[in-house]
């Protein structure tokens, strides 16, 4: 599919010489420009992660749209088959294993959100969170002083999206003496991560897979 426009603008007339027969977009997109949206052709909204809509949701909503019900499914049940060979290939593993996954920032600091993919796929094969999931309603941050709030978890996957995003966290004793780090069991992806469909979830999955591989 050809790019129309930069990330994180929506140019219209790009959207409109291409003379679309649906257009699909993400609601918190789209809902700001849903009428000029619909003056080119018919509109879709999806959610996803963050909104309320699980990304299965979107598949099936998508699917239907497109009358390809049985390639949304059969998407949908790829994830589900995986899963369940995780939770069974881990039991051990996952029943005794406290973990986190968070995003780091510039400053040192974490933050753990609920409605994150890696944080889906960890509760869809049944983790065992640490102490700081439970403040995370549904999301929570710690300054750089406060990232001792993990030190329970013994694993985590870590959204680490550039290397001075790590080298602020190295800089910071509190975050190396975890214990975690200490045992480098810390599975890093980035924060694009974070939020997408099925194709983040399925490599999601992997990283579930490396995180009790450590174990």
């Amino acid at each position: 599919m050809p790019e129309l426009y930069p990330r994180n603008t929506v140019d219209l007339e790009a959207v409109a010489r291409v003379d679309p027969d649906l257009i699909i977009g993400r609601d918190e997109v789209i809902e700001e420009i849903y009428d000029q949206l619909s003056s080119i052709a018919p509109v879709l909204p999806v959610g996803s992660t963050g909104t309320g809509v699980s990304w299965q949701q979107d598949v099936t909503t998508i699917g239907e749209a497109l009358n390809q019900q049985d390639e949304a499914r059969a998407i949908i049940d790829e994830y589900s088959t995986r899963v369940d060979e995780l939770t069974t290939q881990y039991a051990d593993a996952i029943a005794d294993t406290a973990v986190l996954p968070i995003s780091t920032s510039e400053e040192g600091g974490i933050s753990i959100g609920r409605d994150r993919v890696t944080s889906i796929a960890l509760e869809d094969v049944g983790a065992r969170f640490g102490s700081a999931w439970t403040a995370a309603t549904p999301e929570i941050e710690y300054g750089p002083e406060n990232v001792t709030a993990a030190s329970d978890a013994v694993a985590m996957i870590a959204a680490i999206t550039s290397e001075q995003d790590l080298q602020a966290m190295n800089a910071n004793p509190l975050w190396t003496g975890l214990p975690a780090v200490r045992s480098d069991r810390i599975v890093r992806t980035d924060k694009f991560t974070n939020d997408g469909g099925p194709l983040t979830a399925l490599w999601t999955l992997g990283l579930v897979q490396k995180l009790y591989d450590r174990s």
